[in-house]
């Protein structure tokens, strides 16, 4: 086929599809012209319902099913977890997350429950629950200090308020 008229033919083809939305919106502002029809306003009342219904409607089985692994890993871990963390867990676990952006979609499933809350530096964690406290590292270290050293300080001597720091060696 000749190239001018393959041009000539698309380019008709293109003012036929505009040339038929027009003619829609013609149609449609004569029948909003017309005095028969009338405009129905939103009901306030059932807008409310609808939202309400929607508050009120089970969340699907991927949500749930997301919720459970993400339960049953907090639990385990005992901490809030970072939202990578938290992920990487809840994938290892069999659940489908998807999505463009998986750390997204999976926010947005927490989110959406009451269940969880996401505490900013620290992670997600129950909503119902207070964030447990993370052991001090001298802590856990003070039964590993070592006096067998005399010559070692455990006494910050320029430390006013006297306090006594972890051998460096001791602590791992």
């Amino acid at each position: 086929m000749n190239p001018i008229l393959a041009e000539a033919k698309s380019q008709l083809e293109g003012l036929e599809r505009k040339r038929q939305r027009l003619l829609e919106i013609i149609a449609i502002a004569e029948r909003l012209d017309d005095p028969a029809v009338s405009l129905s306003v939103a009901d306030p009342t059932k807008q409310a319902a609808d939202t309400a219904a929607r508050a009120t409607r089970r969340p699907s089985v991927v949500m749930t099913e997301t919720w459970d692994a993400v339960r049953v890993i907090l639990s385990e871990h005992r901490a809030p977890l970072k939202l990578s963390e938290l992920l990487e867990r809840v994938v290892a676990r069999g659940v489908e997350v998807g999505g463009k952006n998986p750390a997204y979609t999976l926010s947005a499933r927490l989110s959406n429950s009451e269940e969880f809350v996401s505490h900013r530096g620290t992670g997600w964690w129950f909503q119902n629950q207070p964030i447990p406290e993370a052991p001090a590292l001298i802590e856990e270290s003070a039964g590993n200090l070592s006096t067998d050293h005399p010559s070692d300080s455990n006494t910050n001597e320029g430390d006013s308020h006297g306090t006594t720091l972890a051998d460096p060696r001791n602590i791992f």
